[in-house]
């Protein structure tokens, strides 16, 4: 019955969530307000839909856990160097700003000074989830206010690991004493430090391992292991098991397959972090909100005005222009995510949410608000400044102009030319010894499923200008076109295909162009022949167009179309040109024009001469034919076969 009921629960819990998120969507709402809604309508203060609270919240804390491997997997060194003074500089400045005024406003409210620094704690918290997607969703998350928010929230997002070690402790828990709580940081900081090392030594070797092994299910079973088996060790040791699945993340965070794991795992992430939303939404007290609307509509505007004017100082002390300065604080304004779990961690070591019981409800109603403040500050300001110019785009390095989806003979061949001119690419290949292959300069791998949107997100494919998927499996290619059209409507798609029947189906997902392998490889056979026919240039190429021409449908045809078919048997048939370059042993070397008897022997005439890069149209008859000379035929192709064996040396008067 209990197993029953919690499964009772779970149901209940998605139904609703369901339908909120589609309310919520209609309204423009970010998930993370729906999540939060859903929990407030089903949970203890709204219809008491659920039975088992304490389960669902259990069960909430794994989403504690993965957002935290998560967000540790996206803080590789490279990154934070990246951000370099925006995090440092920027993210002190605004976290300690607000969480001073908080705790200020705090103890003026009547608070103890322990409890208050906890509420100014996590007004100092805005929302990654939210702020990322909005600033995504605008294209702006590489413009100067993109980069100075990406700054600021990771700063937030390494803060929030010690800040959950202190927080019992300056609730006062009982069961904790400064020494013992002052050894739970050491240790804390002893893990960093083991983590550290066995991620240098152990992780890249195992890593390796699976790669080698060939078997995807190895990433996600090993991902869940290190994350669970992280956040069960902290636990076990009195520690928080957060600060496990942090630490689980940075052993992966700086391995070149993270994006893969960050793909795999992203299921598991997306359902218990959902529950981790809707649990907070549960902390929500309808009816004290609705008894006390005016001070949870006060405190709300307070927090965005207050943490909005900080960004704003922070972002002018980096050295952002006004717009920048605004955009980044509408960005930043709202209370985050981790600020529930602050409070829920100060509930918990003081008996009650009582203190914190105005801060939770205008906490949500800043994150309901947050996407609304973005757009209209944006709109608002390009109004006021009457058409002034947007903030210049300035990005971290270098966006790749062209990805490849899958490193086999196509993509290697494909990637070696675009090295040789320079091209930024980015390569996507799920086999990781074939991306290992595919390191080098000017060149980023993604280790992934090319099919799967996220991945395709993590490629940037928002950015190229070209995508080519030369992939061998025709199901994966339809999917694979799909997901980057949906993605990227702009960009331009070519596609692999080995049969005819892949055309059509590769079209109608989205691409621009498909090379069908048989058709191209009878195209080649074809031109060359021409050539060896002495066939005009111009008229070969243009018969290698009409075979492509709307996708092969020359070539698909049980009959050839007229036309320029007719043009080139014609060119068959009628006079040619040629050109020759005399090799030393060419019987024409050392003898005149006249000696050679070209047009008596083979009917076909001598044109020009180009000799030391100076053309001789109509060369007299006494002219000295030398090695190296370029000689420029005319004849029917009959004429010219003749003249080429004579010029060769493969025939003699």
């Amino acid at each position: 019955m209990h197993g029953g009921t919690l499964l009772a629960d779970v149901v209940v819990l998605f139904g609703a969530a369901l339908f909120v998120l589609l309310l919520s969507r209609r309204l423009r709402l970010p998930a993370v307000a729906g999540f939060l809604l859903t929990g407030a309508l089903v949970g203890p203060s709204g219809l008491r839909l659920i039975a088992e609270v304490e389960e669902v919240e259990a069960s909430a804390e794994l989403g504690v856990v993965f957002l935290l491997f998560i967000v540790a997997l996206e803080l590789s060194l490279p990154r934070l160097r990246e951000l370099g003074r925006f995090l440092l500089v920027g993210g002190s400045l605004q976290f300690g700003l607000t969480a001073g005024a908080g705790w200020l406003g705090a103890t003026l409210m009547g608070l103890d000074p322990g409890p208050a620094l906890v509420a100014g704690l996590a007004l100092g918290m805005s929302s990654t989830a939210i702020a990322l997607k909005v600033l995504a969703d605008r294209g702006e998350l590489r413009s100067s206010h993109g980069r100075v928010t990406l700054g600021i929230l990771l700063f937030q997002d390494l803060a929030f690991v010690p800040l959950l070690l202190v927080v019992p402790l300056l609730m006062g828990a009982g069961a904790d004493s400064s020494a013992g709580g002052g050894l739970r940081i050491l240790g804390g900081l002893v893990g960093v430090a083991v983590a550290f090392l066995v991620g240098r030594v152990v992780t890249p070797a195992l890593l390796k391992q699976i790669v080698e092994s060939g078997i995807r299910e190895l990433f996600v079973l090993l991902a869940l292991f290190v994350c669970l088996g992280g956040a069960l060790l902290t636990g076990s040791l009195g520690l928080s098991p957060a600060l496990g699945a942090f630490l689980a993340g940075l052993l992966l965070a700086d391995s070149e397959y993270h994006y893969h794991i960050l793909t795999e795992t992203g299921p598991f992430r997306d359902v218990f972090t959902s529950l981790f939303f809707i649990s907070v939404g549960m902390l929500l007290d309808i009816r004290f909100a609705l008894e006390h609307w005016a001070a949870v509509l006060g405190l709300a505007a307070l927090a965005i005005v207050g943490k909005g004017f900080v960004v704003v100082v922070a972002a002018a002390l980096l050295g952002l222009k006004g717009r920048a300065r605004v955009l980044s604080a509408a960005a930043l304004a709202q209370v985050g995510e981790f600020a529930f779990l602050l409070l829920g961690a100060g509930a918990v070591a003081g008996g009650g949410q009582g203190p914190f019981a105005l801060l939770v409800p205008a906490a949500v109603l800043t994150m309901l608000l947050s996407p609304l403040l973005i757009h209209a500050v944006a709109s608002g300001w390009d109004r006021v400044a009457a058409g002034a110019p947007a903030e210049p785009q300035v990005p971290a390095a270098p966006a790749a102009r062209v990805m490849i989806g899958g490193y086999g003979v196509n993509g290697e061949n494909l990637l070696r030319v675009l090295r040789s001119a320079s091209v930024p690419t980015v390569v996507v290949e799920i086999d990781g010894r074939r991306a290992a292959r595919a390191q080098g300069p000017h060149t980023r791998v993604v280790f992934g499923d090319v099919t799967r949107p996220d991945v395709q997100v993590l490629a940037d494919v928002r950015q190229v200008s070209v995508v080519v998927l030369a992939l061998s499996d025709p199901t994966a290619s339809v999917s694979a076109v799909r997901a980057v059209r949906r993605l990227n409507p702009d960009v331009v798609i070519i596609a692999r295909a080995a049969r005819m029947a892949e055309i059509a189906q590769l079209t109608q997902a989205g691409a621009d162009e498909v090379v069908a392998e048989e058709f191209e490889t009878s195209i080649e056979i074809v031109a060359r022949l021409l050539r060896r026919l002495h066939v005009p240039g111009n008229v070969v190429r243009a018969q290698e167009r009409l075979l492509r021409a709307d996708r092969y449908h020359m070539l698909r045809r049980a009959e050839g179309e007229v036309g320029l078919t007719d043009r080139l048997a014609r060119a068959l048939a009628a006079a040619t040109t040629e050109t020759v370059a005399l090799s030393p042993a060419s019987p024409a070397v050392g003898t005149t024009l006249a000696q050679l008897r070209l047009r008596a022997l083979t009917g076909a005439t001598v044109v020009s001469v180009v000799r030391s890069g100076t053309a001789e149209p109509n060369p007299p008859p006494e002219w000295v034919f030398a090695a190296d000379d370029v000689l420029f035929l005319l004849g029917s192709h009959e004429q010219i076969q003749r003249a080429l064996d004579l010029l060769e040396g493969a025939s003699s008067a």
